[in-house]
């Protein structure tokens, strides 16, 4: 039977902030829910300061996608300013014949106002506040104002919490009180939102929606290294490991005082791995940015990964590089640097959705982790063994443990072998079954 045509309200996805993992959940929750309606109209809310297109191609398929902003500046004149969407909610809600009207507008507003689902994915884990309370206020607002016009609320894979203090767990329940479905990326998620609202099956386990992303290769124009060139275009014979540097770790966190707690020295950490296996025979180390923010330089992995380049003695400069495009191109899109990573034969990463791009090709992969959200993450393909978590273990430990890991690498490949196709056929089964 032919489903009806539907217009979607999709939150907390981007294809503008520079961090490719955003992007790479927007490309894929896109791809998953033409999966279920072929022909819906998906349109992004809440994450420009302006209104702008992307242009996305799915599939063959090539998407203008609309972008609409929600702000929450001192002029209240812009577009999407968040008092004139809450006025207008409140007017509908007073006068329901009112939304027919703003329904057709081309608006913020209006694509709330005409949207029959309304989904969100919160950036992957944005929805704690481990980035500080704004962030996770001013995403709360969103969803709620979206709540608020009673449309049903779909909260797509991510993670939950931690929600550190007594103000964002009163504020979270609100919100996962009103969603209509609740998917958790983990299993420690799950728990925590039963815990919230009580035992509940509107509340289910899936993959990280990434894990189904295309890869695709760069235009040769846009690459300028030999090095890299040859690697992406050409067979090779030496032995690639791709290493993903944070540059908000690099950084020590928005604070740069250490903000996330990390229990070893992450600049010391990340040159030890890169001699380590530069030092290999036959081997080269393929620095990979997935972060490439020019608003926010604390959050820039380009620039960490330059840092780590000149700081390196003559005998590694040979056998380490960067994979960035030519300067006169803009940086690889969440499709072309999966594709470059696909290039590895192993890698570690401090990017949740940079390892996801390298374990969905079934390469052997470590998370350098940050947070909770990997352990959960990991275990949904078989591989929670596979995260080193940095707040628990110091330097000379993780190194050994990484090279424990990598003596491992073949039995890693085949445990994704199995469970990566799995993974991808269960979250096919839960979009067509929204």
């Amino acid at each position: 039977m032919q489903l009806p045509n539907r217009n979607i309200c999709l939150l907390g996805a981007s294809f503008s902030t520079g961090n490719l993992g955003v992007s790479a959940l927007g490309w894929s929750s896109i791809r998953l829910l033409l999966e279920k309606w072929p022909d819906a109209c998906i349109e992004i809310v809440g994450s420009n300061r302006s209104q702008m297109q992307s242009m996305v191609v799915i599939g063959g398929r090539q998407l203008k996608v609309n972008i609409w902003p929600v702000r929450f500046c001192s002029n209240p004149l812009v577009l999407g300013h968040f008092w004139k969407l809450l006025l207008g909610t409140l007017l509908v809600k007073a006068f329901p014949f009112l939304r027919s009207i703003f329904a057709k507008q081309q608006s913020t507003f209006g694509v709330i106002c005409r949207a029959d689902v309304i989904a969100d994915i919160t950036g992957g884990d944005s929805f704690s506040d481990i980035y500080g309370m704004k962030r996770f206020i001013l995403g709360y607002l969103t969803k709620r104002l979206c709540q608020m016009t009673s449309k049903p609320f779909v909260m797509l894979p991510q993670t939950y919490g931690p929600f550190k203090s007594l103000v964002t767990r009163f504020l979270a329940k609100r919100v996962l009180k009103k969603a209509v479905r609740i998917y958790s990326r983990d299993k420690e998620g799950m728990t925590g939102v039963k815990g919230l609202i009580g035992d509940t099956d509107k509340v289910a386990l899936s993959p990280d929606v990434a894990f189904v992303m295309d890869a695709k290769g760069p235009q040769r124009s846009t690459v300028s290294d030999g090095k890299l060139a040859n690697f992406i275009f050409k067979d090779h014979q030496v032995r690639l490991i791709g290493l993903n540097v944070s540059g908000l770790l690099f950084n020590g966190g928005y604070t740069g005082s250490n903000q996330f707690a990390l229990k070893c020295n992450y600049r010391e950490l990340v040159e030890s791995i890169v001699r380590y296996f530069a030092d290999l025979p036959n081997t080269n180390v393929l620095l990979v940015p997935h972060v490439v923010s020019e608003n926010l330089e604390a959050e820039n992995d380009l620039i960490a990964c330059r840092k780590i380049l000149d700081g390196l003695t003559e005998e590694f400069s040979d056998k380490v590089f960067i994979a960035e495009p030519d300067c006169r191109n803009p940086f690889f899109d969440q499709c072309e640097i999966k594709y470059v990573i696909g290039k590895c034969n192993f890698f570690l990463g401090s990017r949740m959705h940079a390892t996801i791009a390298a374990m969905s090709q079934c390469i052997p992969t470590i998370g350098l982790a940050y947070s909770k959200k990997f352990a959960g993450v990991y275990e949904t393909v078989g591989v929670e063994d596979c995260v080193v978590d940095l707040r628990d273990m110091e330097n000379g430990n993780i190194l050994d443990r990484i090279k424990a890991l990598y003596e491992k690498n073949q039995e890693i490949k085949q445990r994704l072998e199995k469970n990566i196709p799995a993974a991808k056929q269960k979250l096919f089964y839960i979009f067509n079954n929204l």
